[in-house]
């Protein structure tokens, strides 16, 4: 069984690491991804020539990030302890 700390790195890393291979395809049309290849997951690192950024944290990550250092350094979400 996960504990509270095994669930929030879960947590992160599921959401870094979705961030970091959605950012490639950020705001591209289905008819677009389509025409990129048959098999996405062979392609996963084709896009760095098209987007130089592709796998770096973007907005939903950092903002994650943060909200987490702020839990951590007040000890508290809200009015609630931590």
């Amino acid at each position: 069984m996960m504990d509270s700390i095994e669930r929030v790195y879960g947590a992160l890393l599921g959401l870094y690491v979705g961030d970091g291979f959605g950012s490639q395809t950020d705001t591209m049309e289905e008819s677009q991804l389509s025409a990129l290849g048959s098999d996405p997951l062979d392609q996963v690192y084709s896009l760095e020539e098209l987007r130089p950024l592709c796998g770096m944290s973007g907005e939903p990550s950092d903002l994650a990030s943060l909200f987490a250092i702020s839990i951590i350094s007040e000890g508290r979400l809200g009015s609630v302890t931590v």
